[in-house]
């Protein structure tokens, strides 16, 4: 059975059944009270008793969303500034929870209606602003009286689609922080065929603007594109979000270092663990995430340093580092780890970074004649082109992993001996 904040299980007849509940802030709690009203939520979600986990949390999600605006139409003028789509559906929120709907005051009675205006409208005794919001009771006073279905169909902003994605697929850190990027970038509009323009630009400005790849911009606009269209389509609104062709450029060599540039490097005074999270980082490639992740252990007499896991499952591996005696593991951040090697590369080359020693070592192998299969075996490559067609060749166990001591030499040698 599907476990979620504020959604609860009640029997019914036709079985469990699933219902929003949720309490409402103090200071929103306190004015419902004194109108008379509960200071929680508890309601049977509008959907069939054998809904699927997507359709409850897509439900759920847009119960949350009444919820909150609702909380934001009696805040009493004390919240951020609301866009007119947030007044909206603020306003919107109010009438549903009172059982109306838009255009309800040209069908009820004068005496219904002037009741129904009176308990809108009530102010608190000693509390500063209004029950509602200024701007929410203009909108209020306008659906009552004026307003239609069409009113009620639904819109909804970056932000909350955003917000439907990651519940509903459980979105890793990762990739919400590409989406936090995009909202911070673009800012929370409405999902709209404007959108695109928006989208479009977005994509022009981080290859060209800030030189990120195509290819990871490609991925990153995947990931907004697919968050888009995942509240779209359940909200039923009339938007296509259309991919933008990609802009031509020419992206920046990635900085490898000279050998001339490594001997200043390592010829360096340097702490323990500077010196080994350098040498880790030139001779098997490892990135500041698996700096913090690996394990060693002795291969016939040669340190075996061990990436556990990685950001893919070809990065576990396994590579005898001779001119290591022994692992100690770093007891610091891998935002610190990044941040001091930076600092050390930089003092030989100004344009490289900890990365950098991942394309230095590829360019050393490379020089060393060290094969394909070694190096992808080593580096941890995920290409397609480059690791999977060796199959079991790749394969981290000790008689593949004792080959590459020699190929660490051949090309390794002239730097550390």
């Amino acid at each position: 059975m599907l476990k979620a904040r504020y959604l609860q299980w009640i029997e019914s007849p036709q079985g469990k059944a699933p219902y929003f509940y949720r309490r409402y802030p103090k200071r929103v709690g306190a004015i419902l009270k004194n109108l008379g009203k509960n200071d929680k939520v508890r309601k049977r979600l509008p959907v069939p008793i054998d809904a699927t986990d997507l359709d409850i949390m897509v439900a759920l999600d847009q119960a949350n969303r009444d919820f909150d605006q609702l909380c934001r139409a009696y805040d009493g003028g004390n919240g951020p500034v609301m866009q007119e789509h947030e007044v909206t559906k603020a306003a919107i929120a109010l009438l549903k929870q009172h059982g109306l709907q838009p255009g309800d005051g040209q069908i009820l009675s004068p005496a219904d209606s002037q009741k129904i205006e009176d308990l809108l409208m009530e102010t608190m005794g000693n509390m500063k602003g209004r029950v509602i919001d200024s701007e929410v009771a203009i909108r209020v006073d306008d659906l009552y009286h004026s307003g239609s279905e069409e009113d009620t169909v639904q819109s909804i902003t970056v932000q909350e689609a955003f917000e439907l994605y990651i519940t509903g697929k459980g979105v890793s850190a990762k990739y919400q922080r590409v989406l936090d990027r995009f909202l911070t970038d673009v800012g929370n509009r409405l999902v709209n065929q404007a959108l695109n323009r928006h989208l479009h630009d977005w994509t022009q400005i981080q290859v060209q603007g800030h030189g990120r790849g195509v290819a990871t911009v490609s991925k990153d606009l995947s990931l907004v594109r697919a968050a888009l269209n995942f509240a779209i389509r359940p909200n039923g609104l009339a938007v296509v979000i259309h991919k933008p062709t990609m802009p031509e450029y020419e992206k920046k060599a990635h900085p490898v270092l000279s050998r001339k540039e490594l001997k200043k490097l390592f010829g360096m005074e340097l702490k323990d663990w500077e010196r080994q999270s350098l040498i880790a980082s030139l001779c098997m490639g490892a990135i500041n995430s698996e700096l913090k992740e690996i394990k060693a252990r002795d291969l016939d007499g040669t340190l075996l340093l061990l990436v556990p896991s990685g950001k893919t499952k070809e990065r576990v591996r396994a590579v005898p580092i001779s001119y290591l005696k022994a692992w100690k593991p770093i007891k610091l951040s891998e935002g610190r780890i990044r941040d001091r090697l930076t600092t050390l590369i930089k003092e030989v080359n100004p344009d490289a970074s900890p990365y950098s020693l991942r394309h230095t070592a590829e360019s050393e192998m490379t020089k060393a004649k060290v094969s394909e299969t070694d190096r992808a075996a080593i580096m941890g490559w995920s290409n397609t082109g480059r690791f999977h067609q060796y199959g079991t060749a790749a394969k981290h166990d000790d008689d593949r992993v004792l080959p590459l001591v020699d190929a660490m030499k051949e090309t390794w040698g002239w730097l550390f001996n």
